[in-house]
């Protein structure tokens, strides 16, 4: 009867019941698992393998630190030792660990202390803890009886201590976790099914299976899985079009919205592209990047498989890369072209999707396609728009439409610019206390004649006080629909230049003479940054 209801138990609950049969002697066992994520910052933790926990393995009145080292040793874990926690966070790249408490009880944090990441639990005396290797964890507080015994499953080698100190203890340490094993043997249940069997080995051969099935028949588990593994950041080789090549290490940031890379500088991280501006992904050496590199004999043809490119920004820039294994490349490939997928069938702001259905009730007027409307087929606009006017209204503001001469006189705007004061970057941005290269570029928009840009050469390491004394000669053809941007953006020999600060007026605004711009940050409020610029106005 006992045997038939933790048959039912294992049927019915999320949570699994095993009998185990060792040499030690043991309770039913509750295992819970749960993932801890890369923190993408200091500690990689472990996308692909859960923390499992095993609740009550011995009772709290018979478990000892003896049990405990006979049952992982005859478990194929070794190195055992006795004692505490660290009270800091560590972790180990070379190997799993598995704790197992014979007293008292601690809470343990896992994860690091990022609050997106991080899990607290509870250890009590009969407990015990399967660390993947890369997860982080510390005691954050313990009673006076409180112990544990560690071992690790090794296979002859040792094991490491890893504090997440900066890039480069990081990139070593995720080189080592490439190469470690999922064990044969679970810490505590051995060859029986649950725990390592269960949650680990057939999590490995899920990863495996993905690698050789298209994105679009995935499922929705299925694709999740893919994209988490992109969250653990790998090291790629970057080729550049200079001829140079960069060791980087990319992943896919927690908002699933943008690659991010880490740069040669402690703890510099930017942005390698936005996922809403990749056009395609492409396998092998299709770019002219990669072509250029083959024609040089700077790479061989047999490398192919390890390569692809990120095209991005309407397909005018390519981010071309070689992973280390076939199986990473397929991975990103697969990962990369799902994110588009999603990003594409979801408009992600309320004004792109005013812009797609005016564009598509234009489309349905306009019935030759000509891009351009008749008397008759702007009738059909304003219906499918639900303006209410009457055929005399529609009539009268048709025919006052002038098409051929859109401005009588127009204007010639002359713009000085002069210096700039207190340039800084922006809040919060990658090396923000980097002194910024300040340029400024000059934008015009209204009608399409009227649309131009301009831009003033870049002042290294000068955001106090640069000096332009830059004209430019603007002609604008309808001044009553112009807006002049002034944007001051951060120029970077190696990466996009970034935003600083802005200005946009009217053209029928602007003041003529000598004035001070102030600038306003991407969310509207000022900043201290201004330009000073000379403004005279002509007719053409």
């Amino acid at each position: 009867m006992k045997s038939l209801s933790l048959v039912l138990l294992q049927i019915i609950s999320p949570i699994f019941y095993l009998r185990c049969y060792s040499t030690v002697k043991m309770n039913d066992i509750k295992i819970e698992k749960f993932f801890v994520r890369d923190d993408e910052q200091f500690f990689p933790n472990n996308n692909q393998l859960p923390v499992i926990v095993y609740r009550q393995v011995f009772d709290t009145k018979s478990v000892s630190a003896s049990k405990w080292e006979q049952l992982f040793q005859e478990n194929n874990f070794g190195k055992s030792w006795r004692d505490g926690i660290f009270t800091y966070h560590h972790y180990h790249s070379t190997a799993h660990e598995a704790l197992g408490c014979y007293g008292g009880h601690a809470q343990v944090r896992l994860g690091g202390d990022n609050e997106q990441v991080r899990k607290d639990i509870e250890l009590n005396a009969g407990d015990c803890i399967l660390i993947p290797t890369g997860v982080a964890h510390k005691n954050m507080g313990q009673d006076s009886e409180f112990g544990v015994v560690g071992a690790y499953d090794l296979d002859g080698k040792s094991y490491d201590m890893n504090y997440g100190k900066d890039a480069e203890e990081r990139r070593k340490a995720e080189e080592n976790m490439k190469k470690v094993q999922v064990p044969r043997m679970d810490p505590v249940v051995g060859k029986k099914n649950g725990g390592v069997i269960e949650f680990w080995q057939k999590n490995t051969h899920q990863n495996e299976i993905l690698m050789t099935t298209d994105s679009t028949s995935l499922s929705e588990i299925q694709k999740t899985n893919v994209i988490d593994q992109l969250k653990r950041r790998v090291t790629f080789i970057k080729y550049k079009s200079n001829g140079r090549t960069y060791s980087r290490i990319y992943y896919v940031n927690l908002s699933e919205d943008a690659i991010h890379y880490q740069g040669s500088k402690r703890k510099s991280k930017h942005e390698a592209c936005k996922i809403k501006d990749i056009g395609q992904i492409r396998r092998g050496f299709t770019t002219a990047v990669w072509k250029k590199y083959i024609d040089k004999r700077k790479i061989t043809r047999d490398k192919a498989h390890l390569a692809f490119s990120i095209l991005y920004d309407n397909n005018r820039h390519s981010l071309d890369l070689l992973a280390d294994s076939e199986n990473i490349c397929l991975q990103w490939i697969q990962g990369l072209e799902y994110l588009i997928e999603r990003y594409r069938s979801h408009v992600r702001t309320h004004h792109e999707i005013t812009d797609r259905w005016l564009w598509s009730l234009f489309s349905q007027a306009d019935r030759d396609q000509s891009g351009q409307l008749n008397r008759r087929e702007v009738h059909q606009l304003l219906r499918l728009l639900n303006i209410e006017l009457d055929e005399r209204e529609i009539d009268q503001y048709f025919n006052q439409s002038n098409i051929q001469i859109v401005h009588k006189r127009g204007k010639r705007l002359i713009i000085h610019i002069i210096s700039g004061q207190h340039l800084a970057k922006e809040k919060n941005s990658n090396d923000d206390s980097d002194i910024v290269d300040p340029y400024i570029e000059i934008n015009t928009y209204g009608i399409e004649c009227d649309y131009t840009q301009q831009h003033t050469p870049c002042i290294r390491n000068n955001g106090l006080n640069p000096i332009w004394d830059c004209k430019f000669h603007i002609d604008v053809y309808c001044p009553e629909l112009c807006l002049v941007k002034f944007e001051v953006r951060d120029d970077d020999h190696y990466h996009r230049s970034a935003f600083v600060g802005q200005a946009c007026f009217p053209f029928t605004a602007l003041q003529l003479g000598y004035r001070h711009i102030k600038l306003r940050a991407k969310d509207g409020d000022y900043i201290r940054g201004t330009l000073f610029v000379h403004i005279k106005i002509e007719n053409l």
